[in-house]
């Protein structure tokens, strides 16, 4: 049994969040990763989302009070069929749920050349769950539809390092963020926009966090 077919088991139709189910977990994660001045932390999240030098392991221990943290069960599993089937593909509920939901036993697979949603893709080249020949797969697919806004790769950065990072590593990333929001924000929000954003880059997103 895979990991996600095991949570799936366990939360079928819930979020893993640090409340109710995972208080307990979250509970004992915080307190390891306290009491070993954040380095259990740092390991476990390099062996899932890589490393970087310009992670914070003060941010790392931070983050860990919020874990596990609001993420679909269904999604977990999701990527798992992904990962394991190359295809990108709706949700595959099997073959008799498929056949009600989506009118075939096979899922369908999913047709980025009709985005119709502008998109922004911000890459890390230490990233061990995104890697940059999927980035480079939606730039091909996503270019010809005019839908691609903005595309970078942070060469240092891992998969946690948009909200662990370091200040220089935050000011790297975060503005072309707000450059790219900027554009879709009606003119008479951007000034209260602005000033959320010049907070956020201030703090950071998880050094003052507790």
């Amino acid at each position: 049994m895979h990991v996600a077919d095991a949570v799936m088991a366990y939360h079928p139709y819930a979020f893993l969040d640090a409340t109710e189910t995972g208080a307990p977990l979250q509970r004992i994660n915080e307190f390891f990763c306290r009491v070993t001045m954040g380095i259990m932390c740092k390991l476990t999240v390099d062996l899932f989302c890589g490393t970087s030098s310009e992670d914070e392991w003060g941010a790392i221990t931070n983050m860990s009070a919020h874990f596990p943290a609001g993420t679909s069960v269904r999604s977990m599993l999701h990527y798992q069929q992904l990962y394991l089937s190359k295809r990108f593909a709706e949700f595959d509920f099997g073959e008799e749920k498929n056949l009600e939901v989506y009118g075939n036993k096979t899922t369908p697979v999913m047709d980025l050349g009709e985005a119709t949603v502008p998109t922004a893709l911000f890459g890390a080249g230490h990233d061990l769950l995104s890697d940059l020949e999927d980035l480079s797969t939606l730039v091909t697919t996503l270019a010809p539809t005019e839908m691609l806004e903005f595309s970078n790769v942070w060469p240092q950065f891992s998969h946690a390092t948009w909200f662990v990072g370091n200040p220089t590593a935050f000011g790297k990333w975060f503005p072309q963020l707000v450059r790219v929001l900027a554009k879709y924000t009606p003119e008479e929000s951007q000034a209260q926009v602005a000033q959320a954003s010049a907070g956020t880059y201030k703090s950071g997103l998880l050094r003052q966090a507790t």
